[in-house]
């Protein structure tokens, strides 16, 4: 019988210290909602800053991380569900990644400072979150060209939205039929309400859940595919189809529900003036420092952000046309981001996001699902081809801005 050998590779306790340090890291990125491509970024450059040979693969539900030479490597996988984008742990964790790569904390004092970061409470209540998803539902509504009824419609649908998701909380069963749930709601809702009041229901719905609507999954699904990231960019494009399709069918299901319980009133929309339009615009825009839970000395960053996205969007879209015009305002939108990091020595995501929150696609895909569903498969499937386009318009505007100008760190 052969002798057995002890293994020859054992792990020093430094190297485990410092493995941990990089998973837990990793992990903590991966809740806050960093997509893969800078995320494997963001870790490799941190692996090599201290002297850790390591080499990290993401997707959607899992973060898989590799160290150690050729013919000696250990591989981790850690399980990750992604959680929503909460910019002051993104920002916290960056600045504690930073003082990790120089060497100025320990890898134990680190751990202990990121459980804290994750442990410590959200900057802003429920209540002011809910209150802000009601104002840019609204918001969005008058942009859609819905009239003031329908923005009033728009926002109780996004009331009802956040307390189906309170109910639902962390409960797996709850949080799997959230999506369709809410969208069946809000219809039902709609349809009912425009049997007494004359509102414009398609609208109102599409507003209502705004805060459902995929489109920076789509687009960060065809970034990732653009940059090689083939199996999350898939996978996420799938997470959003999905997420699409369940919102459609609950859409079809209220609506359906809501005609056979009687009919609605005609309505008129109303043309907003340009001013009231950006309005409407910067409103939308400062809710999105309560809706992505970033601190108050960067909302005037976020605030910008969003002003100047719409502005570009805009101004583009009335010289070069709708699908070129994306293309600039992402690419503006995407090296403004990346200047923004380099002065303020943050995360260009802190700028780039809520700029794209007011560029994607999440309603042409909705109209999409709803056209399919309803069996117009000719004007569905052009306006999933649309959505598709839309979403490698703003892909390409952020890769032409990386070009341009380069971030300062993956995040």
């Amino acid at each position: 019988m052969a002798e057995l050998h002890p293994p020859t590779h054992v792990q020093a306790e430094g190297d485990f210290e410092l493995t941990r340090l990089l998973l837990l890291l990793g992990k903590a990125l991966h809740r806050v909602g960093v997509p893969a491509h800078r995320l494997e970024g963001a870790m490799s450059s941190l692996a090599n800053a201290i002297g850790v040979q390591a080499s990290f693969f993401s997707t959607p539900t899992l973060l898989l991380a590799t160290f150690g030479e050729l013919g000696r490597q250990r591989t981790q996988v850690i399980r990750v569900d992604q959680e929503e984008i909460h910019l002051t742990r993104l920002v916290a964790i960056d600045r504690l990644a930073t003082r990790v790569g120089n060497r100025k904390l320990t890898p134990q004092a680190a751990v202990t400072e990121l459980e804290d970061i994750e442990s410590a409470p959200d900057p802003w209540p429920a209540w002011i979150v809910t209150l802000a998803c009601c104002s840019a539902s609204g918001c969005a509504a008058l942009l859609f060209g819905g009239d003031w009824a329908t923005a009033a419609l728009a926002s109780l649908g996004a009331l009802l939205v956040r307390l189906i998701a309170i109910v639902a909380g962390t409960i797996p069963a709850r949080r799997r039929m959230r999506t369709a749930l809410s969208s069946f709601v809000v219809a039902l809702v709609c349809h009912r309400v425009a049997a007494h009041v004359p509102v414009n229901i398609a609208i109102a719905i599409l507003a209502g859940l705004l805060a459902l609507l995929p489109g920076l999954t789509l687009t960060v699904a065809v970034t990732e595919i653009a940059t090689r990231n083939l199996s999350s960019g898939s996978a996420r494009l799938l997470d959003g189809v999905a997420t699409l399709t369940q919102l459609g069918f609950g859409a079809l299901l209220g609506t359906t529900l809501g005609a056979w319980l009687g009919p609605t009133l005609h309505h008129t929309d109303l043309a907003l003036p340009t001013w009231q339009l950006w309005i409407c615009a910067l409103v939308t825009s400062c809710s999105l420092i309560f809706q992505f839970q970033a601190t108050a000395k960067h909302g005037l960053l976020i605030t910008s952000a969003g002003l100047i996205s719409w502005g570009a969007l805009q101004w583009a879209s009335l010289w070069l046309g709708a699908d070129v015009g994306l293309f600039a305002a992402a690419a503006i939108i995407g090296a403004t981001g990346n200047a923004v990091a380099r002065i303020r020595r943050l995360p260009a995501t802190v700028f780039v996001v809520p700029g794209l929150i007011l560029l994607v696609p999440g309603s042409a895909g909705f109209s999409s699902v709803q056209q399919l569903l309803s069996e117009d498969v000719v004007a569905g499937m052009s306006a999933a081809v649309r959505v598709l386009l839309l979403s490698s318009s703003l892909a390409a505007g952020l890769l032409m801005a990386q070009a341009l100008v380069p971030p300062r760190r993956s995040l």
